[in-house]
């Protein structure tokens, strides 16, 4: 998830849809190869002095998008937000006519 202010999205459009169309491909990514996004997601926490083996980042990401996708079902999550009353989507229209 992102979340950005209106200032943001107002003063720096362009950042905010760059920004995007990178969140896009890593979606992309970890949907199309899970196992190929670990790894880079261990690349990236070894340049920040982590070393973690690509197999528990691999579980790690599959285990949390099991978690999410379970949380209304096992009661941590009460209600589903209604996303679309406070969702800006322009920007990511544009990011993604972009790809």
């Amino acid at each position: 998830m992102l979340t950005v202010t209106n200032k943001i999205l107002k003063e720096q459009p362009d950042a905010v849809v760059a920004y995007l169309r990178g969140w896009l491909r890593a979606v992309r990514l970890l949907k199309e190869e899970p196992e190929k996004a670990a790894e880079v997601y261990t690349e990236e926490q070894k340049s920040l002095g982590r070393d973690v083996p690509v197999a528990v980042i691999d579980k790690a990401l599959g285990d949390q998008a099991k978690d999410l996708a379970a949380g209304t079902i096992e009661g941590r999550i009460k209600a589903v937000p209604d996303l679309t009353k406070a969702l800006n989507k322009d920007l990511l229209v544009k990011a993604k006519a972009g790809r």
